[in-house]
């Protein structure tokens, strides 16, 4: 791992003041005192903006850009994004994300799709296909290289003084040292030893072009050389890996840490994620009734049910991700959990419980504990307020024949209810 150096000096300017009054719409009016940078919303400068030989106020709009955000940052209108209290249409990405002659940003710009040309699939890691991880491995990086890039290498996270990182060097350095930490887990099968079962859900979409005729040569394609799609190739072919949670199942206590997750987003990603978690949840719960029945035959201990789910976020407790997890996913902080439910042991949960990161890496980071119950469902919110503002027109998840988890189980194949009914 290579690391960031925190104590670097920071040359960025001094972080924008606090202003009583906003500009709103999409002009910024002339008789304005004060011009802020739309990139880095920084004063920058005094005066206002008129025609030359009138000075009447213009009937177009005016952005202002310092010097300083000209260099570091381009927009890029195949991203979308745009409005408030920013002019123009794209997002403001690191200009080392756009190669030399191109207006827009390498980033993938492939529309997903809709939910219902979703494909899902759930595999426990000791179940992969040895001939396969390379491929599985090198689909997953990618992805979570696209995510990080896509969401820190913009000016409102590398701007703020509280940044995670300041510069895009920075924001490479974090996604090569976080990915170091993850890919063992793609790798590793540590049941035997350890009692934790890994698993890595899979979220597949059929990639659709922006621009009809016109896919970038930078487009990640995720494909393989067989056309068998019986759930024995891992990397679908002719599919677009949309997203991937990685999670560890303690047998020994019921306890499931989602380790890994992206892309965290809201809208249909939300909604998405919350399909594949669910078919998560019902593949863990199948493999547990077959090892139970196992165990029976030969007169051991049941493995307990599933009892909890946890993750770790490095954000602060009042930022809108971990307020989202709190209101829509049901998650607590550690803490708030702990107080609710006393007969829970903190030794399942880090920092007692060993994870990823040594213990000393772990200051700053918050660990959020959802408690699991019968017919979970993680499309549902805990308050009556926040279901008010619920969307009616996710579609459930699809009922599955049972899993028989051993000797050799099959990934799951999931589409969506109503994909089902056109078959």
């Amino acid at each position: 791992m290579q690391g960031i150096e925190i104590h670097a000096r920071d040359e960025r300017p001094p972080p924008p003041k606090v202003r009583n009054t906003t500009v709103t719409g999409k002009k910024r009016k002339a008789n304005d005192e004060v011009l802020i940078c739309d990139v880095c919303t920084r004063e920058i400068a005094t005066g206002s903006v008129g025609l030359a030989k009138s000075n009447e106020e213009p009937e177009f709009g005016v952005e202002a850009i310092c010097e300083r955000c000209c260099d570091r940052y381009q927009r890029c209108s195949d991203c979308g994004g745009g409005g408030g209290v920013r002019l123009g249409v794209g997002k403001w990405r690191s200009r080392e994300l756009f190669p030399e002659g191109r207006k827009t940003c390498k980033l993938s710009h492939l529309r997903l799709g809709s939910l219902n040309d979703m494909w899902y699939d759930v595999w426990p890691v000791c179940e992969l296909p040895k001939i396969q991880v390379e491929g599985l491995v090198g689909a997953c990086r990618d992805l979570y290289t696209h995510n990080m890039y896509a969401g820190l290498a913009t000016p409102e996270i590398l701007e703020p003084v509280t940044a995670l990182a300041k510069t895009f060097d920075e924001v490479q350095k974090l996604t090569m040292d976080s990915w170091t930490v993850i890919e063992p887990m793609l790798r590793e099968d540590v049941e035997s030893t350890q009692s934790i079962r890994r698993y890595v859900a899979l979220r597949w979409s059929t990639p659709t072009p922006r621009k009809k005729n016109k896919l970038a040569a930078s487009e990640p394609k995720a494909t393989v050389s067989s056309d068998e799609d019986d759930g024995s190739v891992v990397v679908r072919k002719g599919k677009n890996l949309a997203g991937f949670v990685i999670a560890e199942m303690d047998l020994t206590t019921g306890s499931l840490f989602l380790a890994a997750s992206t892309p965290w987003a809201t809208g249909e990603t939300y909604d998405a994620t919350t399909i594949l978690m669910q078919n998560l949840l019902r593949r863990i719960e199948a493999d547990l009734s077959g090892l139970n029945a196992q165990r029976k035959l030969r007169r051991q201990a049941q493995y307990p049910e599933l009892d909890n789910a946890w993750l770790m976020m490095f954000f602060k407790k009042d930022s809108r991700l971990m307020s989202h997890l709190e209101n829509r996913r049901g998650f607590q902080l550690l803490d708030n959990y702990l107080e609710k439910y006393p007969k829970s042991d903190p030794a399942h949960f880090a920092p007692i419980r060993p994870v990823f990161l040594p213990p000393e890496y772990l200051k700053g980071w918050n660990v959020l504990v959802r408690k699991i119950v019968k017919d979970d469902d993680w499309n549902a919110r805990p308050s009556g307020d926040d279901k008010k503002k619920a969307k009616q027109d996710v579609p459930p998840v699809p009922t599955h024949a049972p899993i028989a988890p051993l000797p050799k189980a099959k990934a799951i194949k999931a589409k969506t209810a109503s994909a089902a009914r056109k078959r």
